[in-house]
Order: C-alpha cells, then structure tokens, then sequence
C-alpha cells in the first residue's frame, strides 16, 4: 500500500429514525473505499449523541454493536475531536458523510466539521438545511419555475385548537388521496397516503410524534423517477446521470420497506420515458442541484404525470446501501461505485482548498 494514504474517517449513524440506513450506507462505503489510496476508519455517532471511533480494519459487527459496548474511556472521545487538538493517532484528512436524516443531513454534523477544520464530502451547511426542510426547499425550486405539488403545512399548536377545522381545510384543498408526511424526514418515514377521510386524523396525531409541523400534499398518480447528480471535480459542474424508474411491487408507494427490502421494488435504468421527458427531468435536477447549491452530488425525486414533471424532493446525501439507487445510476453511467467515491473525496478536498484562500484573504481585509 502506499504510504501516503489519506486517512478517510467514514461517519455514519446519529439520533435520527435513519440510524441503520445510514450505518448500511457506512459499511458499503467502507467496502468500497480503494485500500491503497485511504487508511479508512470507521466513526459511529450513536442514537444517543456518542461519537465512537473504531480503528482501520475494524469489523462491520463492531460498527453495528458499538452503541451497545461501553468499553473504554475513548469512546466518548471522536475523530473529529482529538484532531482538533491535534492528535496524530486520529488524523482525519477527509471525513466522509453517510449519515440520514436530522443532525447528519441537516448541516449540524457539517457545521462542526467547518468550524475544526476537516473536509468533508456532500453539501455545505446552507445547502444541507434547506434540502432537509422540504417545505423551504419546495418554495426556493418554485420561486425558481420548478413545477412542485400543492401543498399546505399544519403545526401542532393550530392541530391542538382546531383538529376538525384542519381535517376539513385538508379535505376541501387536497380531497383523498392526499400525501402527508413530516418535513424534515427522509427514508420514507413518517409519512403515508390516505385514500379515506377517516384516516387523515389518525395519521396526522401519529406524524406529530415525529415533527412539530406536518406537510399536506396533493397526490400525483403518475411514473415516479429520480435522476441522480454528480460534480465533475475538474470543472465543478454538475452532471445527471441516467434516470431510474420506481416500481413498488409490495407497497402503495416507495416507503420505507419499498426502498430497503430486497425485492420490493423494481428499480429500473434507465427509465422507461421519452428522450423528451428524460432530457427534460435531468435538467430539473441540475436546475434544483444548483438552486440548493448542493455540493459533490445530490439525487432529485420527481413525478412524471401527463408529459409534465413534478419536483418532489431533494437528497444531499442519497442512500449508499445495496438497495440505494445512486449506485445504481452512477453505474449505469460507467462509473464503479469506488470512482464515485474519488470523485466525492477529491471535490471535498478541492472545496476545502478555496475555503482556506478565501478565509486568508478575509483575514487580510481583501476582497
């Protein structure tokens, strides 16, 4: 192996209900990493807010089992802290992201990396937030042309006065079926499509066990397809990869189960659409990549219904598990799932490199 070998710490899981997606992305990221070019360290976050980190060569069932152990006063201690004071033993040259959902997707665990210093792969801060608050996101695209669903948003205060009011503003605006879901959750959770008035206020009442706010949305029968997104490192511009349709078998709609169970869903790519309506959902998801101001790639979920398509929403950090379809497009492309992870590395240290001119010539009073 050559002795200068970046040192990658992959970080994975945190308190969110994506906690094992994102540990399944962890590991096939781990796995995929060329051995030659990085020294990979495996770094956990656990449900309860513990950053543990497992040395190079680690195995998977110590990664998963690591929020059940408490073996060490080290394992309070992290990657990303004992290389802010300096430590060599925990050099962190690149920490790559493959967290989901709140706290890892949502520009907190990307903010802590700005402020010591350490690259990282995926969006910045900004970018990170507004992707996550899908109702945020939805009005930025919108406001730039991007064709989005109707929807409203109910908080728990205004449920807690009125529920009867709201079920018949939802009834009245959106009619059955209608989608609700939690805005700043991903995977599929915490959300569902009822097709009879009776199941609005039973799942409305189990949605605010997740959020303080709940996202009313009209429901689109159409060809759902996801085009994912990758930066060129050279120029840094975005390019789309194929697109790929989704096709649940065992579910209404891509849930949770739908997205993660073998089987339960055929993925197919390229997508079954027009050149037209190709070209054209690629180009809705480069205008929403730059709109966000993603970084390093992204995947942009979208409905085709009547020759037009509808932006639903934006991943920072798409899924990297076996059943993840940015792997799959990224293949179908031409690219191994290793390229793919230079090329994610590579854009997080160029980023870092400007970021650090930039801050110099701020601290000189230059513009």
């Amino acid at each position: 192996m050559a002795p200068n070998r970046l040192n990658v710490a992959v970080i994975a899981g945190g308190p969110s209900a994506e906690h094992v997606v994102s540990l399944r992305s962890g590991e096939m990221v781990v796995r995929a990493l060329d051995k030659s070019k990085y020294r990979v360290k495996r770094v956990r976050i656990t449900p309860d807010g513990r950053w543990q980190s497992l040395p190079e060569g680690a195995k998977a069932i110590e990664w998963e089992e690591a929020s059940d152990r408490r073996p060490a006063p080290l394992e309070i201690e992290t990657a990303v802290a004992k290389a802010k004071s300096g430590a060599a033993s925990e050099k962190v040259d690149v920490a790559f992201l493959a967290m989901h959902g709140p706290y890892g997707e949502d520009g907190t665990v990307q903010g802590l990396l700005e402020t010591v210093g350490i690259p990282y792969t995926g969006s910045g801060v900004l970018a990170s937030a507004l992707a996550m608050d899908k109702v945020r996101c939805k009005e930025l695209v919108a406001y730039h042309g991007v064709r989005v669903p109707r929807h409203m948003v109910i908080d728990a205060e205004g449920w807690s006065r009125d529920a009867d009011t709201i079920v018949e503003t939802v009834l009245a605006e959106f009619g059955v079926p209608c989608v609700l879901k939690s805005p700043r959750l991903g995977s599929s959770l915490a959300m569902g499509i009822v097709v009879e008035p009776e199941q609005i206020e039973p799942l409305i009442a189990e949605l605010f066990e997740y959020d303080d706010e709940i996202m009313i949305e009209e429901h689109l029968a159409g060809t759902e397809i996801t085009c994912s997104v990758l930066d060129n490192v050279e120029t840094g511009e975005p390019m789309a990869l194929p697109l790929t349709e989704i096709v649940p078998k065992t579910s209404a709609y891509f849930d949770y189960e739908a997205k993660y169970t073998p089987g339960a869903t055929d993925e197919i790519t390229p997508a079954r659409v027009s050149d037209l309506i190709t070209r054209q959902a690629q180009q809705v998801a480069l205008d929403v990549h730059r709109i966000v101001g993603c970084f390093g790639l992204s995947r942009v979920d979208m409905i085709v219904k009547r020759g037009k398509i509808w932006f639903l929403e934006v991943n920072t950090i798409p899924g990297m598990t076996e059943q993840s379809l940015y792997p799959q497009a990224a293949e179908a492309a031409g690219f191994t799932f290793g390229q793919v992870l230079d090329h994610l590395i590579a854009g997080a240290q160029k980023r870092h490199a400007k970021q650090l001119k930039f801050k110099a010539r701020q601290a000189k009073g230059k513009t």
